[in-house]
């Protein structure tokens, strides 16, 4: 079964679980659980114009799951994932599957680990053009 699929599932879901690395076009993407919902996060090398731009000032044009959401350095390095600069996004929106564990749950689309790594690709794509 799918790992993001268990998480939602769980009664007590850790607080938070890599799920999956992955490398696209050069570009290293990981997929994190966070409390109730999965994140994704694209490491973005030095030299490219998003590379420690704080993701407010990113104009993401629609090619991210609602928008960034995080930039920032050394994503979780406790859970071993490598030091550099992220930007990242989560799947806690309007439209998404979240249970806030208080009564509140948004009964949205449940996202899976493919459906997730698919969009990273797509959108290292995208900021690769953004870097020509």
């Amino acid at each position: 079964m799918d790992r993001i699929l268990e998480l939602y599932n769980m009664a007590e879901p850790p607080v938070a679980e890599t799920i999956t690395t992955g490398t696209h076009n050069g570009y290293e993407f990981i997929i994190l659980w966070y409390r109730n919902h999965p994140n994704a996060y694209i490491r973005i090398p030095e030299g490219h114009p998003y590379y420690k731009k704080d993701y407010r000032r990113i104009e993401d044009r629609g090619i991210v799951h609602w928008g960034f959401t995080f930039s920032g350095k050394n994503l979780h390095r406790e859970n071993g994932l490598p030091d550099g600069w992220y930007l990242g996004w989560d799947y806690a929106h309007l439209g998404d599957y979240t249970d806030y564990r208080d009564g509140y749950t948004l009964d949205g689309r449940r996202w899976t680990v493919e459906a997730i790594a698919t969009e990273c690709k797509q959108i290292i794509d995208e900021i690769i053009k953004e870097a020509k």
